[in-house]
């Protein structure tokens, strides 16, 4: 399903409209004249991508094959040492000469052989400016700037015309049936394809797939096979699979679309730790639709995630079509050598996504009024040695399992991995500051809630403090709120409170810790007088009542209740001392502990 969601695209999209072409990155035009001159050689660049150089620009050529050790030349765009025979980035050597005149021969002799069965006089141009090339009649052609996986391609002169412009029909029939010969793709290797179903050739080797990170050979492969073992039935390499040529052709243009390689400048991608890349797409009536409900992911554009939050509650969610609202999200991982897997599929409707994404919002939500970007939530749970600059760097590969379960359960209805619990549980265990302006505090008891929130372990949990909760481990959190606040109102110059000391200790076993803590704030609470010492010492006296005993140890779950109870008792109280003013602090702050 996921290939076929791929080739669906492509198709809508027409990058398949001339099959054996594509997008292809060529960084040197070489003008020629019909009869073989030398004009000059340009070189095409487009915009340069942040943190890297100018980038060549892609335009539709045939698209290149794989090559193994052997020599294999591409067809009318080639690199350096196939078009020169010249060596770019290493000094020459023995073998290397050697090599670079055989791939130079094999190139010329591909050239002429697309010539004759063209006849095409752009062909027959190229053919001659090689011959008077390698006759040194002009100078090289070969510009000293160029690297070594740099392509070129021909232009003519004044005509106009670029050599592997799929215009030029009689040239890419040829080429068309130089490719089936190549692949020995004849009536006899039809066999039904395993995506669209039809009767056609099936591929023997699929086309390379590039931009997917933790692939780190440029031609990995999205089906592959390379090992006997993996083959069956006497089907050599990727005819295990059954995907004919036009699909495996249309699935490649379409990652490489989707990722803004073929100058489309479109980039519906995402890239997570080292190894993942989220491919996302829509309809076409759809599809800013869908870039705007991943916008959360994406931190250019994260003023789209507001309006998306609150059209939820307003009412306001796009309508769309039954039949034209689809969305579709792949993740692909790489294996860190020449395979790329697809790890995860999402195909469902983009309202359907749309309410998904309003469930893990609201799943999140802690009534901080916006909602919070991946990025946050991640950059609250890590160890600070995986930020750089303070940020977190979603680059690491080890951060990968942190985000994938947030992006699935984002946009289904699966619950949250414990993973995320514990990793935000092991945070919450550091002391944080007191005031509302916290946010990676906030994150980590959001992450907690939405977690148990979807598991329905202790039932719905509310967004605000409860006071009819009465779970040990939530009133036990409230408790420790309250001593905290008392310690501060009354000793307010002590720089390590009963927080800082004791909260690892009493969110795990609270019986062992909570006495001690109890003993040492009745200090605090006596020297608290008036309204607000009142409301103090019943409010933890209301609570005490509610505990049978200290539960011994608290679970994972029960960890989690517990920085949310302390978290929604600390916000009541401290959330009503920030708004008003010094004089009137103390008796507002009595009114909101006696409500």
């Amino acid at each position: 399903m996921s290939i076929r969601a791929l080739v669906d695209y492509a198709q809508k999209q027409k990058l398949t409209e001339y099959h054996g072409y594509g997008p292809v990155p060529i960084r040197w035009l070489i003008h020629i004249k019909i009869d073989g001159s030398f004009v000059n050689c340009d070189e095409t660049t487009s915009v340069a991508e942040p943190g890297n150089g100018p980038m060549p620009k892609s335009y539709q050529a045939p698209l290149p094959h794989k090559r193994s050790s052997g020599i294999s030349p591409q067809n009318l765009v080639d690199n350096a040492a196939y078009v020169f025979g010249e060596h770019v980035g290493k000094k020459p050597d023995g073998k290397k000469s050697a090599r670079r005149a055989l791939e130079k021969a094999a190139f010329r002799d591909r050239l002429k052989l697309l010539a004759r069965l063209s006849g095409s006089p752009y062909c027959s141009a190229a053919v001659k400016f090689l011959e008077r090339f390698d006759a040194k009649e002009f100078p090289t052609a070969n510009p000293p700037t160029a690297l070594r996986e740099d392509l070129f391609g021909f232009f003519i002169e004044p005509e106009g015309v670029a050599l592997h412009d799929p215009d030029n029909e009689a040239i890419r029939e040829a080429v068309l049936s130089l490719e089936v010969g190549r692949l020995r793709l004849e009536q006899n290797d039809r066999r039904t394809c395993s995506v669209c179903g039809r009767d056609r050739p099936i591929a023997t080797v699929h086309p390379a797939v590039t931009g997917i990170s933790g692939a780190t050979q440029p031609s990995a492969g999205l089906i592959s096979f390379n090992n006997a073992s993996c083959e069956s039935y006497g089907l050599k390499q990727a005819e295990n699979a059954q995907v004919c040529v036009h699909c495996a052709e249309a699935y490649k243009l379409a990652v490489c679309h989707l990722l803004g390689k073929d100058g489309s400048k479109r980039n519906q991608a995402i890239t997570i730790g080292k190894t993942t890349t989220v491919l996302y797409w829509g309809t076409e009536e759809s599809n800013d639709k869908a870039c705007k409900l991943m916008a959360f992911l994406d931190g250019g554009t994260i003023a789209d995630v507001p309006n998306i939050y609150r059209s939820n509650y307003r009412g306001t969610l796009p309508a769309c079509a039954p039949d034209s609202d689809r969305f579709v999200a792949l993740v692909l991982e790489g294996n860190g050598k020449a395979r790329i897997s697809i790890a995860e599929s999402i195909d469902q409707s983009l309202s359907a996504a749309w309410q998904h994404a309003q469930n893990y919002f609201d799943d999140l939500d802690i009534a901080l009024g916006e909602p919070m970007r991946l990025t946050t939530l991640i950059g609250s749970i890590v160890p600070p040695g995986k930020k750089i600059n303070g940020v977190v760097d979603l680059r690491d590969k080890s951060l990968t399992h942190l985000v994938r379960p947030l992006l699935r359960c984002a946009l289904s209805d699966d619950q949250y991995p414990l993973t995320l619990l514990a990793a935000a549980c092991s945070r919450l265990a550091i002391p944080a500051k007191r005031t509302n302006g916290d946010i990676e505090h906030a994150c980590r008891v959001a992450i907690a809630k939405a977690v148990l929130q979807r598991s329905k372990t202790f039932g719905e949990i509310t967004k605000m403090l409860d006071e009819e909760r009465r779970e040990p481990a939530y009133v036990a959190g409230r408790l420790l709120a309250l001593l905290d606040y008392a310690q501060q109102t009354a000793a307010p110059e002590k720089r390590v409170s009963i927080v800082d000391r004791y909260y690892r200790a009493a969110s795990r076993t609270p019986a062992a810790i909570f006495g001690q803590i109890v003993r040492s704030s009745q200090v605090h609470l006596s020297k608290i007088k008036g309204p607000l010492g009142i409301g103090l010492n019943n409010k933890v006296r209301d609570l005490m009542s509610g505990l049978d005993q200290f539960p011994l140890t608290l679970n994972l779950q029960e960890q989690g209740l517990f920085a949310i109870g302390f978290y929604h008792q600390q916000q009541s109280l401290w959330t009503t001392w920030k708004r008003n003013d010094p004089d009137d602090r103390a008796q507002r702050t009595a009114n909101a502990v006696e409500e």
